[in-house]
């Protein structure tokens, strides 16, 4: 069974508009069973891997957050780019999550 999908919190109507977001924007990563503070996430968009290895860090009502920088979505704009994450518990075991499809705005 996999994750939960990813939340981009600024994403309108499933867009994430570049001018909305100069900082980057945000990957809300729904709280997993079973987790660690030894876990790690990865982010990718488009299969490729945007956030590598951040510890999880605080779960804060339900999500651990990290940022995906601006540069990355600059590289995946268009209609329809698909968002996921592994969770890799203890640093090793990994679980994946079900997608979730974006269109990236320029």
């Amino acid at each position: 069974m996999n994750l939960l999908p990813l939340v981009v919190p600024e994403a309108v109507d499933g867009v994430i508009n570049l001018k909305d977001v100069p900082d980057g924007a945000t990957a809300r990563i729904p709280e997993p069973p079973n987790h660690t503070p030894d876990d790690l996430i990865s982010v990718f968009i488009a299969d490729k891997e945007v956030v590598s290895d951040a510890p999880v860090g605080e779960w804060v009502d339900g999500f651990f957050s990290v940022n995906i920088s601006r540069v990355h979505l600059l590289e995946h704009t268009g209609p329809q780019k698909k968002f996921s994450y592994i969770i890799y518990y203890g640093g090793a075991n990994a679980s994946f999550s079900d997608p979730i499809y974006y269109h990236v705005a320029h």
